[in-house]
């Protein structure tokens, strides 16, 4: 069985806000990105410029200032309902910030095996999909810290 990728509006709007964080910044390049053979995510706005940001796309999605819980930090919670798809979505999020600015590095921590079973399988289940849709196809792992203990 072969699952299809469709994209309900609420997606392609979490996906394009997230994105929008980082509205005006410029895209990771080799050249502004890289030290010593090191391809880093690198962010050229300031705080001020990120939760300027913020507070646009609070706006613009109609979310109250109150029920958005702004703090003065570099950090930005996400939060959607059971079973909206969040898992998709941020997966797609990622190769969105890709395709946008560059980044190419992301961590994705989960509370669980199984769910972190589920993720494993969404990538697989759509990877050739997403390569499709995003023109890359990521280098993807599951790091194990355990694996590290002698």
């Amino acid at each position: 069985m072969k699952f299809k990728l469709e994209n309900p509006q609420h997606q392609i709007t979490a996906i394009q806000s997230v994105a929008d964080i980082f509205r005006g910044m410029e895209r990771n390049t080799y050249d502004n990105a890289h030290n010593e053979d090191i391809h880093m995510n690198v962010c050229s706005l300031s705080s001020q410029q990120i939760l300027d940001n913020i507070q646009s796309i609070i706006h613009e999605n109609g979310v109250s200032d109150t029920q958005a819980f702004l703090v003065n930090e570099n950090d930005a919670c996400i939060e959607m309902e059971t079973g909206t798809g969040k898992t998709l979505t941020y997966l797609q999020t990622a190769y969105e910030l890709f395709r946008q600015y560059g980044l190419s590095k992301f961590i994705v921590l989960v509370p669980s095996v199984p769910i972190r079973q589920g993720v494993i399988d969404t990538f697989e289940n759509f990877k050739e999909q997403l390569s499709d849709k995003y023109d890359v196809t990521p280098d993807v792992f599951v790091y194990d810290s355990l694996l590290l203990v002698r």
